[in-house]
């Protein structure tokens, strides 16, 4: 009963399997969808409304719109597992803990969010009355600040909680 015994452990390689699945699906089934196998969630570099709306575009093609979908709920999923597993990181200060996830899961959720509104017309959404098939994107992309933060906390947070406990 690893659950019991070790609810870190458990709770951390449970986080570990569901990023993998998400990087399985966006690497193999989206990715390739794309000229560039551009993927909003990785972009490190930044990318603009028009890069969203190609991405978008790509979605309603393929029909995998609801994949991606998916995808970001499977997000969230990853995003409690990971934010337990920092919590349980700090016994006798839980209260660090939870801010230090909280941060972090905010930036991540912020993006999740943005890229819902962004992508909803693309996820299998119905449109509402008068819109085009590709309707304008907000202008300047302002997901772009969430993404390239949490793709600096993430690794930050645990790569230092993985040293710390070698350590010990």
């Amino acid at each position: 009963m690893i659950l019991r015994s070790h609810p870190r452990a458990a709770a951390g390689l449970a986080a570990l399997a569901v990023l993998a699945l998400m990087a399985v699906l966006l690497h193999w089934k989206i990715a390739p969808l794309t000229e560039s196998e551009f993927l909003p969630q990785l972009a490190v570099r930044g990318y603009t409304a028009a890069d969203l709306q190609a991405f978008g575009s790509v979605l309603v093609r393929s029909g995998e719109g609801g994949l991606y979908r998916n995808i970001l709920r499977l997000d969230l999923v990853f995003m409690g597992l990971w934010g337990l597993w920092v919590v349980l990181a700090f016994p006798g200060r839980r209260a660090l803990g939870m801010a230090l996830a909280g941060v972090v899961l905010a930036f991540d959720l912020a993006e999740n969010v943005l890229l819902q509104e962004a992508l909803d017309w693309a996820m299998g959404r119905s449109l509402p009355a008068g819109w085009a098939l590709y309707p304008p994107l907000m202008d300047n992309a302002p997901v772009v600040a969430f993404t390239r933060v949490k793709l600096v906390l993430y690794p930050l947070v645990t790569c230092g909680l993985l040293l710390r406990d070698l350590r010990r």
